[in-house]
């Protein structure tokens, strides 16, 4: 396959996250197809693109049995050709079935040299891709939110990923003004894989009596970009829902799911997109404090209320996420330290200008340790892989403990050759 000078973009999926995907690529003067199987939710999302982005659109035409199709093309840039490198990602509900049969059908419309990517957050790509022939041009194309401030793509491959499929899939990231970091495929990749028990803890936090403003305070101190609780209602509080099943069902010693998320989702607090999640939101501005509908929630799962100091606070939300990345560099998902700090800076945003372990470095390597410890006693979502514990009672710093984890590869990618 030859470098694309132009590209043909087919995204599936015109619900929160695929309208962020849609207006980025708008953002970019990229034309999209953009796919949905409720006309009525292809129409208004296009309506509401058009208005913020310009440009034109086509009337909607079926695609396939079940789904309908409308052009965008942004001001200033040329509709697609037949001669451009086509790509159709799909970005719908985050349930493996679903996701199977859209991939499926998208092999069956599209060209032989079509890549076939999802952006599924934490179903690994050879379950996503089991209906699909050839796999070879399959990739995950793992966007995060928001994605306009954002500047990271996951690349997912499995062994059948072909060379080629990577070389495309990195020059589109680029057309897109974007890192890539590619990862071995496995539930929850890189950047969910930490995110998934530092959200999951904060929401456990919450209802154990840790006010919204200190949850938003420490997260912020500590080099986030926003509160946990926000974040979550960007991401979509169904979308973070099934992300959040999909890893619990995976690791399920590693989180202990709170019954609250569910119950908004229940409760139809959609997030940011829908004006209310954990807050409520109206020309684009955040309330202060909860929304009423979700502090009734919180109240009715409050359970063991507990002060904490925002240390302890930071404690539970930080180290899970150290833990991760340790049993990450393990299975060698990636197989260096500075691919856990792109996606800490570039996936969530991380701000500490040293980086994420910086973070650990300054509390050292002995002060961790005795965190550690102290945290299993809460619970096995806090459960340390023994490896980790050994290497922080050897290493000098955090960081040199961590590159002990990385073994024989330290200091490469596992997927460099590609």
């Amino acid at each position: 396959m030859n470098a694309p000078t132009h590209w043909n973009i087919s995204l599936i999926g015109a619900g929160i996250v695929g309208r962020a995907i849609a207006w980025d690529h708008l953002r970019c003067k990229i034309p999209i197809r953009l796919i949905d199987s409720n006309p009525q939710q292809l129409a208004a999302t296009v309506e509401s693109l058009l208005a913020e982005t310009g440009g034109t659109k086509t009337d909607p035409i079926r695609w396939g049995d079940e789904a309908w199709a409308t052009e965008l093309v942004p001001a200033g840039a040329m509709a697609p050709q037949p001669t451009d490198q086509a790509i159709v990602i799909e970005s719908i509900v985050e349930r493996r079935e679903p996701k199977q049969r859209v991939l499926a059908t998208a092999e069956q419309l599209s060209a032989a040299d079509t890549i076939l990517a999802t952006n599924t957050s934490t179903i690994p790509l050879a379950d996503v891709t089991q209906q699909v022939q050839q796999r070879g041009r399959c990739c995950g194309l793992h966007f995060f939110m928001p994605v306009d401030q954002r500047p990271l793509i996951e690349i997912i491959t499995t062994e059948a990923t072909t060379d080629a499929t990577v070389a495309i899939a990195k020059r589109y990231a680029a057309a897109l003004n974007k890192q890539h970091l590619i990862v071995r495929d496995a539930p929850g990749f890189v950047v969910n894989r930490m995110l998934v028990p530092y959200l999951n803890e904060s929401v456990q936090l919450l209802c154990s009596g840790t006010s919204p403003l200190q949850l938003e305070r420490v997260a912020i101190d500590c080099g986030m970009p926003m509160s946990p609780l926000e974040l979550m209602d960007w991401i979509g509080m169904e979308t973070g829902f099934h992300a959040g099943r999909a890893i619990w069902q995976a690791f399920p010693s590693r989180i202990e799911p709170s019954p609250l998320t569910p119950a908004m989702v229940k409760a139809k607090l959609i997030g940011r997109a829908g004006g209310e999640g954990f807050y409520s939101y109206h020309d684009g501005s955040r309330s202060g404090d909860l929304g009423p509908t979700a502090q009734t929630l919180v109240q009715r799962y409050t359970r063991d209320e507990v002060s904490l100091s925002d240390w302890q606070v930071a404690a539970r939300l930080f180290f899970p996420m150290l833990i991760e990345a340790a049993c990450i560099l393990l299975q060698n998902v990636v197989g260096d330290l500075q691919s856990i700090e792109r996606a800490m800076g570039g996936g969530l945003g991380f701000r500490d200008p040293d980086g994420f372990l910086a973070r650990f470095d300054r509390i050292g390597p002995e002060q961790c340790l005795a965190e550690l410890n102290h945290l299993a006693t809460l619970g096995r979502r806090f459960a340390s892989p023994p490896e980790l514990l050994a290497s922080l009672e050897s290493a000098g710093s955090v960081s040199d403990a961590f590159g002990m984890l990385c073994g024989a590869d330290a200091g490469s990618s596992p997927n460099d050759s590609k």
